[in-house]
């Protein structure tokens, strides 16, 4: 029998909060942040008071999109116009490369370990989103 590891609630809430908590300490915009399983299911999700219906579904597709595809959304952008390519050539219609979007792996599997989760923030700037969802990947030792 094939068994998936995923990481279980609590572990994504550890994420969101310190995700949210990161976006905290910055004036800005309210931040969304969505964890979900290897297969892109919502596992977790919090937000800011204030975000916009937009930036909720942003959060939950960029986590998705991640967990799916096993890449970091801010890698499949770069990778994706080196190619002089759309990230639709690729993927189906929620697929997307803005950055936020973190595929989560423990850290001595490297690259091309399994995928344990997505993790997607939106609400500010992309490199912002970035910067945040790492943040909430630091939250649990992996």
């Amino acid at each position: 029998m094939h068994q998936i590891e995923s990481l279980g609630l609590a572990e994504a809430k550890a994420i969101a909060e310190a995700a949210l908590a990161a976006a905290a300490k910055t004036i800005g915009k309210p931040e969304c942040v969505a964890v979900v399983d290897p297969h892109g299911m919502l596992i977790c999700y919090e937000a800011m008071d204030g975000c916009v219906p937009f930036n909720q579904l942003m959060a939950i597709r960029k986590a998705s999109f991640a967990a799916q595809i096993g890449a970091d959304t801010s890698m499949l952008s770069m990778g994706f116009k080196a190619m002089g390519r759309l990230v639709s050539d690729f993927g189906p219609a929620e697929a997307t490369n803005v950055p936020g979007g973190l595929a989560v792996r423990k850290s001595d599997t490297g690259p091309t370990g399994p995928v344990l989760a997505g993790i997607g923030t939106s609400g500010r700037t992309a490199d912002e989103d970035d910067a945040i969802a790492r943040a909430g990947l630091r939250a649990i030792k992996l």
